[in-house]
């Protein structure tokens, strides 16, 4: 299980959330400009992304993916996608599981002027 501690988190705007930074190894930021940011993410099997932040945002799956979500002000969220599907989440703080055998891989579309 997860836990946070709330009170140490740093600001949405602070570089120590962006997803593009915190896991760089495994985020290739596609197009970036004043009104939206798209990012390839990939994500292997069995892990667990750190803590990182996004305003709204579209996800367009690549592949088959089986992730829990565990956002610093709620519950948990299973995602299960096929290829092809997509998903669209407000802006959230939260920690990225593969529940799965094989890699995540996506597109994301973050939303700049999605409310923060």
């Amino acid at each position: 299980m997860f836990s946070f501690a709330l009170a140490s988190i740093p600001g949405p705007s602070s570089d120590s959330l962006d997803i593009a930074i915190v896991a760089k190894d495994n985020v290739v930021v596609k197009l970036d400009n004043e009104h939206i940011r798209v990012m390839e993410i990939t994500l292997p099997a069995h892990s667990v992304g750190p803590l990182h932040w996004h305003p709204g945002h579209a996800v367009y799956y690549l592949t088959e993916a089986h992730l829990r979500n565990t956002p610093t002000d709620g519950a948990p969220i299973l995602i299960d996608v096929k290829p092809g599907d997509t998903t669209w989440t407000e802006t959230v703080t939260h920690v990225t599981e593969n529940l799965g055998a094989n890699v995540a891989h996506f597109i994301m579309i973050e939303i700049r002027s999605a409310k923060r």
